[in-house]
């Protein structure tokens, strides 16, 4: 792409994923489809251009071989982790950073998780930026909404704007995106493990549709039988990490002194639930019913239930 007459040519701006999962492969794709951007992918699962879990890159990006590598061609530096590995991606890319790096946490964790990233991150002199994805990530790819707070983070929504990315500058208090995307979760995680119990117990006796005609009439307007297509495909391929997620929550909370019942009992369901979904699905279904058919055997009691995490 030529630039407009009388603009200096600028370089390409380099930005790194560590990462290529769900996330990681939806924003990079898409980053890499936009002008005078160079996308580079790291994960230790690669091999050759493919991860263990089977997505495979395309050639538009640039497959690092290690953090290392990655660092050194990228100035900009996405992490997009499962919630478990976020500490230990800051610890790996801490050595290989500096002044000239801006590192951008994507990752659904606590704020105080965050923070213990930041101190990481900010250790070796690179900039922090705390970043919460707010939707759907596979329907939306770079564009979906995206919270960021942090000194930098209105230099990281620029340059990501001008990249067709959608993020919004909480200013530069730490906190305020994670915050806001693990209570958010509450509500929309809650209403998943509500409707998973609910619908997976109606189904034993063939009265799930009856069950969502009759909540429908009692709180019209909101859909019940498109939201359990929704929230029950998504359980079915992506339970286990949804479940992760409310478990972040729930450690939120007790950080707070509050005790999580609805998020802990949410991370129950939702795990139990796509535990027992794992690999019934190739793509997520389109029907609440195909999921419920499978979860309506009687399923294993979880040895886990009872604790918070």
């Amino acid at each position: 792409m030529l630039n407009p007459p009388g603009e200096a040519t600028r370089p390409p701006l380099h930005i790194g994923f560590v990462g290529y999962g769900e996330a990681g492969s939806a924003i990079a794709n898409g980053l890499a489809r936009e002008p005078g951007t160079v996308v580079h992918v790291y994960d230790p699962t690669f091999t050759g251009r493919t991860t263990a879990a089977g997505r495979t890159a395309p050639d538009s990006l640039v497959v690092a071989t290690s953090v290392g590598a990655l660092t050194a061609a990228c100035t900009i530096v996405l992490s997009t982790v499962v919630a478990a590995a976020a500490v230990a991606v800051a610890e790996d890319l801490a050595p290989h950073i500096g002044p000239g790096h801006l590192v951008a946490d994507l990752n659904s964790v606590s704020p105080a998780t965050k923070e213990r990233i930041s101190t990481i991150v900010s250790a070796s002199g690179a900039a922090f930026v705390e970043a919460a994805i707010m939707t759907n990530i596979s329907a939306n790819g770079h564009g979906t909404p995206i919270y960021a707070c942090g000194e930098r983070a209105g230099e990281f929504a620029a340059l990501a704007g001008e990249r067709g990315m959608n993020v919004d500058n909480l200013g530069p208090d730490l906190g305020q995106a994670s915050a806001t995307k693990m209570f958010r979760s509450i509500i929309a995680k809650g209403l998943e493990a509500l409707l998973l119990e609910s619908l997976t117990a109606a189904a034993r006796y063939d009265v799930a549709d009856r069950v969502l005609a009759k909540v429908e009439e009692g709180y019209p307007g909101l859909g019940w039988s498109a939201l359990a297509d929704h929230l029950l495909g998504r359980t079915a391929v992506h339970g286990r990490r949804r479940a992760d997620e409310m478990f972040e929550v729930a450690a939120t909370l007790e950080e707070l002194g509050m005790s999580p019942f609805m998020a802990a009992g949410a991370a129950h369901r939702i795990r139990e639930s796509g535990t027992a979904l794992e690999g019934a699905f190739i793509t997520t279904p389109s029907r609440y019913q195909d999921v419920v058919a499978i979860l309506a055997a009687p399923l294993p009691h979880s040895a886990t239930e009872g604790q918070t995490r």
